[in-house]
């Protein structure tokens, strides 16, 4: 899940630079982030094609679902695994920090997306609003636990969006602090 806080949140970043929200509203560079929607469902995990735990009954995305309980590492090898198929199938690109990057808005050729399309992270339902009934009130229970933890976390009204403020200092010097908070909020708080 510490993963999660990179692809979704806090800027613990995953290392990777994926161009687009990969469903989880990335942590932007205003310090603002988003939690985006999975899409197109199909009801496996992508991983081993079972049904994942919990659930409401919808239908999941195919790809490779990050889970709320997966480390920042492994939501990199997720993300680096898509990239390095869609690059090698052709996928067009650009350059970023002397890296090339799949240009994901484009989505050319989609003969690329869709050989990779088992590949294609998207975020665990259980963070989708139109999925989980419970969302909004999991999401009050996940700021203040995130809150009460050393880092401050707030949102205007419905926004999709969340506005971090400060970080506890201790949480900053201690090697995956960051990401071992929002793991433990996130598992805390979201379930079905």
């Amino acid at each position: 899940m510490g993963a999660l806080c990179g692809v979704l949140l806090v800027g613990c970043s995953s290392g990777s630079d994926s161009g687009q929200d990969s469903g989880a509203g990335a942590g932007n560079e205003t310090g603002i982030a988003s939690v985006a929607s999975p899409d197109a469902k199909d009801g496996k995990d992508g991983k081993d094609g079972k049904a994942s735990s919990g659930g409401t009954g919808t239908q999941q995305k195919k790809g490779t679902m990050i889970g709320i309980d997966l480390d920042t590492a492994e939501v990199a090898a997720i993300e680096d695994a898509w990239r390095a198929c869609l690059i090698s199938n052709g996928a067009k690109t650009y350059r970023k920090g002397g890296q090339e990057i799949p240009d994901q808005l484009s989505r050319e050729p989609a003969s690329a997306y869709k050989a990779c399309e088992a590949k294609e992270p998207y975020v665990d339902p259980v963070l989708d609003p139109d999925a989980n009934p419970r969302y909004a009130e999991q999401t009050k229970t996940w700021m203040a636990c995130m809150n009460r933890n050393g880092i401050e976390v707030s949102r205007s009204g419905d926004s999709e969006f969340f506005n971090y403020g400060k970080i506890d200092p201790k949480l900053e010097a201690e090697p995956d602090g960051i990401s071992k908070v929002t793991s433990k909020c996130y598992t805390e708080s979201y379930k079905w």
